[in-house]
């Protein structure tokens, strides 16, 4: 976002601008801006504020000032102000291409939020939820979906740092911590349920409305 700021996400392109064109449209890239924000949630280049933050800019436009979040455009744009530089918000408008299937990338929001990673090779579910979902994290797999939760006991954190010092909680897998699973769609089927880094549950096999309790 610092490289292509705008009050309604991430600018799509300059149009030539830097090779002699006078002309920058205003548009914004709607699934771009989706991507960054996940993927800063995902590799914790940002705080999880922020990049809801910046989410919340594509989720806002639609929902409260376009008043059509079942229609989410390619690109919206704006025909006053918002320039670079600028501090006053503008008039965005749709510009092309309805009910566009490339914003259906806002469900990995979802999955950067629990730390999910499936690897389908040994069918394990690895999941790492950030503790801004620490009482209630999805699950979404193309076979299923679910919630899962604490049973009995909170999920605990620790200060840790990334590669760069940058300071973050990462979740601990605590002996006797229970954790319930609830199947709302489809089917749960998997070898191994990891949480943290640590081994939940194995032979995990869970159907529509199916709950399940596993410890530690």
């Amino acid at each position: 976002r610092r490289h292509a700021p705008s009050h309604h996400g991430h600018r799509a392109g300059s149009n030539g601008v830097g090779l002699g064109s006078a002309f920058a449209d205003q548009d914004t890239w709607e699934s771009h801006t989706i991507n960054s924000g996940t993927m800063s949630l995902f590799l914790r280049s940002t705080s999880d504020e922020q990049a809801l933050a910046l989410l919340a800019l594509i989720i806002d436009k639609y929902r409260l000032t376009l008043h059509d979040q079942w229609d989410f455009r390619d690109l919206s744009s704006c025909y006053s102000g918002d320039v670079p530089g600028s501090t006053a918000a503008c008039d965005v408008r749709p510009v092309c291409n309805s009910h566009y299937s490339r914003q259906l990338i806002f469900w990995a929001v979802l999955i950067a939020l629990g730390g999910q990673r499936y690897e389908p090779l040994t069918r394990s579910l690895h999941v790492s939820p950030r503790p801004l979902v620490a009482e209630c994290w999805p699950i979404t797999l193309g076979q299923g979906s679910a919630l899962m939760r604490p049973a009995g006991h909170s999920v605990e954190y620790e200060p840790r740092r990334d590669g760069g010092g940058a300071k973050y909680l990462q979740g601990v897998a605590v002996t006797g911590q229970c954790y319930e699973v609830e199947v709302y769609s489809g089917r749960i089927n998997i070898n191994a349920l990891v949480l943290f880094g640590r081994t939940l549950a194995e032979e995990v096999s869970l159907t529509n409305r199916d709950i399940a309790t596993y410890c530690f």
